[in-house]
């Protein structure tokens, strides 16, 4: 499954002259699986976790500079106010089996 965050920016005041975001660090935690992390552009919009693995995550998202340094604080809730999703496991899956068959004696 894949997890897929539609990231939203807004414009925030207050930071020393000079101060430049250099990349947003999208951070995807289990309960059983180990942290997860990308690093994308700033104003990236979908940031995407390919074949995340079946468990409970908390998601941790920050812009940082060029030092590593946090600006604000990082969003770790949706805009719903949920601070966690759940991969589930598939109920079912598909096999491919043998169905048919050509023989031929030489």
């Amino acid at each position: 499954m894949n997890a897929v965050f539609a990231v939203v920016y807004s414009k925030v005041a207050g930071f020393p002259e000079g101060s430049v975001v250099t990349n947003i660090k999208v951070t995807i935690t289990g309960a059983a699986t180990a942290a997860i992390t990308q690093d994308v552009a700033p104003d990236t919009a979908d940031v995407t976790f390919a074949n995340v693995p079946p468990d409970t995550y908390t998601f941790s998202i920050s812009a940082i500079d060029a030092s590593g340094n946090v600006f604000g604080t990082p969003v770790t809730t949706d805009a719903s106010g949920n601070a966690t999703f759940v991969v589930a496991a598939p109920a079912t899956v598909t096999l491919s089996l043998p169905s048919s068959v050509a023989v031929s004696v030489a």
